[in-house]
């Protein structure tokens, strides 16, 4: 009787239920669909992580030189200190991560939330935009993982939420209220320009929508919002490195040198193309409510197409960068969906209107899953697990002492933090120095385990042309570890650049 009238109040708070919703989701796809998006979240930001808690990790060029912030970084290291008080196990740390990220993602839902009832004006826009930023599978694939992109795309929207917010209370006779919306609206956008620099264009323009061309005291409340994260990034920066803003002035000058042009270019209309793969059918469906929403919400569209277009405009092109022009574009989803169902209780009067809301809501639901089911997103849903099990394999038998990594310019595909604290990781240029007991190839079909080199013997294959191997005994010896060396075309470039390691720890 209690559990049926819990569930009855969550009904009757439909933000809350959704809420419940979006975090029990995104856990379950972290736990039953381990992956990496991209290398950056782990060497970028959680084993550096790792590495300020334990003192342990790989070190890329880019922390080499100090063309990376550790502001980003740091926001993981509470949970990595965290989960390590209960155990050394590279298992819970990865859930501990995604459970951190999956309640980080209920941000965004509210936002969506806010965004829908102030600019829809009505409580089925709400609904729908918090429930498409709930289920939409590419939201509940990128909210898991901790990268530039998905973290200030959350700051971009709690941004517009708090400026749309701003602006309905203008209605009211309490300035001081409004003013201190602004302020968030500000310190919000500042966070979202700091991970994400490229975001700054639209930033200003929700600015300028928000408070106007004419410089007045509301710009100020703004900016002392928006320089607070930015100023915060200079002094971590300082620390870091030795000089306020070195890692935005270092990775201008990499990027500007033609460093990102090495991990591969793409067209002006990759990031079209990529999400007409993705949405597929449901494309009409994301466009006509889109048109439809931008009678009320032209914001919205102006602010995901001003992501789009900016970078669209950069060689360097990757899925994940357009990440933050998702969730403003589909609270203008929802907002157009929510036109329409207003049209439709206009003209089909005697129809339920719970009913053609929960038809559209199925839908929207229905249309997600068979687009996170093909296509373009069904291999992300499982990209580096291989490594992922491997490396936890390993960790968890108690005689693992060292892992070779075959071969170690794969490293990429690896990681400390990804393995309990004891275990060493080394580059597998032969089985007999003794320094590990378990190899992973990343070449099986063509490894020199897989031929018994120094005995050891498979344990276990898994995706991608990738197997584990094990020989028994311990380890002996000492020798090199791992390193994180960049290829040589980058290397070559960055010797060109000028940039070179810092001396100071970047810890």
């Amino acid at each position: 009787m209690t559990g049926s009238y819990n569930w009855k109040a969550l009904a009757r708070h439909p933000l809350a239920l959704i809420c419940l919703i979006t975090f029990l989701l995104r856990l379950a796809s972290a736990c039953l669909l381990p992956n990496i998006t991209h290398p950056d979240e782990t060497f970028q930001y959680g084993e550096q992580a790792y590495r300020a808690v334990t003192g342990q990790g790989l070190v890329p060029w880019e922390y080499a030189v100090g063309a990376r912030s550790w502001l980003l970084a740091g926001m993981q290291i509470p949970v990595v200190a965290a989960a390590r008080l209960f155990a050394d196990d590279p298992t819970l740390l990865r859930l501990a991560l995604s459970t951190a990220m999956s309640l980080f993602a209920l941000t965004s839902v509210w936002a969506s939330y806010r965004i829908g009832r102030d600019l829809g004006g009505n409580r089925e826009a709400a609904i729908l935009s918090a429930l498409l930023a709930a289920f939409w599978c590419e939201f509940v694939y990128f909210s898991t993982h901790f990268l530039a992109d998905t973290v200030s795309a959350a700051f971009l929207l709690l941004g517009v939420a708090f400026a749309v917010g701003w602006r309905r209370a203008l209605e009211r006779p309490d300035p001081r209220r409004a003013s201190h919306r602004l302020l968030a609206a500000g310190l919000m956008l500042g966070f979202a320009v700091a991970f994400r620099p490229q975001l700054g264009p639209a930033a200003i323009i929700l600015g300028l929508w928000t408070v106007g061309v004419r410089p007045t005291a509301r710009w100020l409340w703004l900016l002392m919002g928006g320089l607070v994260p930015i100023l915060a990034m200079g002094a971590v920066d300082w620390i870091s490195w030795g000089s306020p803003f070195h890692s935005v002035f270092t990775y201008i000058h990499a990027n500007s040198g033609g460093i990102a042009n090495i991990f591969g270019v793409e067209p002006g209309h990759y990031y079209l193309a990529r999400e007409l793969a993705v949405w597929g059918v449901a494309t009409p469906l994301i466009v006509g409510t889109a048109i439809l929403g931008a009678r009320r919400a032209a914001i919205l569209a102006i602010l995901s197409l001003t992501i789009f277009v900016t970078f669209s405009t950069v060689p360097h092109k990757e899925w994940r960068f357009v990440y933050p022009a998702l969730p403003p574009l589909f609270c203008l989803c929802a907002i157009g969906s929510a036109e329409a169902l207003a049209i439709a209780k206009r003209r089909l009067p005697k129809m339920n209107g719970g009913a053609i809301l929960g038809t559209v809501i199925l839908a929207w639901l229905a249309l997600s899953l068979l687009s996170g089911v093909r296509g373009a997103m069904r291999p992300v849903w499982l990209q580096g697990s291989e490594s992922i099990l491997a490396l936890e394999q390993t960790s968890r038998d108690p005689q693992a002492c060292g892992l070779g990594v075959e071969p170690p310019d794969r490293w990429m595909r690896t990681g400390l933090s990804r393995l309990r604290s004891y275990i060493g990781l080394y580059p597998a240029r032969s089985g007999k120095d003794g320094l590990y007991n378990y190899a992973i190839s990343f070449e099986a079909s063509r490894s020199r385990f897989a031929r018994g080199d120094a005995g050891f013997v498979e344990v276990g294959c898994y995706r991608a042309d990738t197997c584990l191997y094990r020989r028994p005994g311990e380890c002996t010896g000492k020798g090199t570890p791992l390193r994180a060396d960049p290829e040589p075309a980058v290397r070559n470039m960055l010797d060109r650049l000028g940039l070179h390691a810092i001396d100071r720890p970047a810890r």
